[in-house]
């Protein structure tokens, strides 16, 4: 008996039942599972070096509070498991501050390879300077606008380093000048489509990032946010071609480590991932994560829109100076190094307040003593019962009873009163205003 024909949209509720997209907690990705991908270089390198060199390719690994340290330290160790000769990273090192660079100098030092690096925005947004500084100190080559000629295992290869192009530092007729075309070049930028330029002057690879692969690649959705409405060419994986035909290179957009804002990574594309490159190995000669592919029409940022980035980053830096050191803002800034502080600051709050809220009302003051009064004490007025009062047995010109004072505290004015003067009363003077009971003159002495 033939089987019955599946009703239409099974095969898609079969897909997203397998997927993530019906447990919503499972979309922030903390897990510290990372892709490796491997691809061969440009089929020119073959001829231009005698073996094969091996570069690892790592971006936007944002050292801060939304991607845990197990997960960063994991894509190190996965690194200096393949044994690369080289490691580029392509920008973003930090995340909205300044609060984890020691974080990411631990992290650079743990390469076992020379690092080379190019800034991304997020640095400039940060501080630039002190983000270049942390990468130098920890033994990194950061490529400023510059190229290099770095020698791994007997054979030279050049590396191009163009600045971050998003918030206005790229040079590229700066960081091409004097280049040999005699060797194998390799490009690092953290956005991809100044690839376009790089190609131009005889850069036959570019590593970028910037894009985090759109974090959801299901259905495309990342081509068609990042590619039709923001405008790029390069989302993630291979671009253009890496043999002798038009245009005459190709560029990788890296789906780095981190995230800038949450960690929300749906679909295989959108994986945490560390990409190596055989650098003198032919295209198609071991089996690769994906073919290159076409780019996207894309659309370039206007005038507008560039002026409008230079301008975020100088304002970034004006609120950095005029913001006061830790020192000056005193012991209860809480920095991300020390959380603990922040934590025991909090449990001390809290039992500060519980033990206001616990505190015991104040003790009663103890009965008066029965029996007859010593002669020597005066005659001091008891304390007075107010009753209710009808207002029509009280005399018009009797003063108002005073109510009567809270439990446990003694009334006292803060300011001195007016006299006031009711109708068909006579007036008081200031000094009967302030009258108060007094002892004789003579307990007052037997009482000193």
């Amino acid at each position: 008996m033939p089987a019955s024909p599946k009703p239409a949209g099974a095969g898609l509720a079969a897909a997203l039942a397998r997927s993530r997209m019906l447990n919503p907690l499972a979309w922030f990705d903390t897990s510290a599972q990372i892709e490796v991908r491997r691809f061969a270089g440009p089929a020119s390198f073959v001829e231009q070096l005698a073996s094969p060199l091996r570069v690892a390719h790592v971006t936007d690994i944002h050292v801060g509070r939304i991607t845990p340290m197990k997960i960063q330290r994991a894509a190190v160790d996965l690194v200096n498991a393949e044994r690369p000769d080289l490691v580029c990273i392509t920008g973003d090192f930090v995340c909205h501050s300044q609060a984890f660079l020691d974080q990411l100098e631990e992290l650079i030092r743990r390469y076992e390879a020379p690092v080379m690096a190019v800034l991304g925005n997020h640095d400039h947004w940060s501080g630039g300077p002190e983000v270049r500084t942390t990468l130098r100190r920890a033994g990194a080559e950061v490529l400023d606008n510059v190229n290099t000629t770095i020698t791994l295992r007997g054979q030279a290869l050049q590396v191009v380093g163009l600045d971050d192009a998003y918030t206005g530092h790229a040079d590229v007729e700066r960081a091409t000048r004097g280049l040999r075309h005699d060797l194998p070049t390799l490009g690092l930028s953290h956005i991809a489509e100044e690839a376009d330029h790089l190609w131009t002057a005889g850069v036959q690879l570019v590593l970028s990032g910037h894009t985090h692969a759109g974090q959801v690649t299901l259905a495309r959705l990342n081509e068609l946010a990042l590619g039709h409405l923001i405008g790029h060419k390069y989302v993630h994986g291979l671009y253009g071609s890496r043999i002798d035909v038009r245009p005459r290179g190709a560029v990788y957009v890296g789906a780095g480590i981190g995230a800038a804002v949450i960690p929300l990574r749906v679909g295989e594309r959108a994986r945490r991932e560390v990409t190596i490159f055989e650098l003198g190995a032919a295209p198609g000669s071991f089996e690769e994560h994906h073919v290159d592919q076409p780019a996207l029409p894309g659309r370039p940022p206007t005038e507008k829109q560039r002026n409008k980035r230079i301008q975020q980053v100088e304002a970034k830096r004006e609120r950095r100076e005029r913001r006061p050191p830790a020192s000056a803002r005193g012991a209860t800034t809480m920095t991300a190094e020390r959380p603990e502080e922040k934590s025991a600051a909090k449990t001390l709050a809290i039992a500060l307040l519980a033990a206001a809220c616990a505190a015991p009302e104040p003790a009663p003051a103890p009965p008066a003593a029965e029996g007859p009064v010593p002669s020597d004490m005066p005659d001091l007025p008891g304390p007075i019962e107010h009753a209710p009062e009808d207002s029509a047995s009280r005399p018009s010109d009797a003063p108002a009873p005073r109510p009567p004072s809270r439990p446990g505290r003694r009334w006292r004015s803060s300011t001195a009163r007016s006299p006031t003067t009711r109708p068909g009363s006579p007036a008081r003077s200031p000094t009967a205003a302030r009258t108060r009971i007094q002892l004789p003159a003579a307990s007052r002495s037997s009482r000193a």
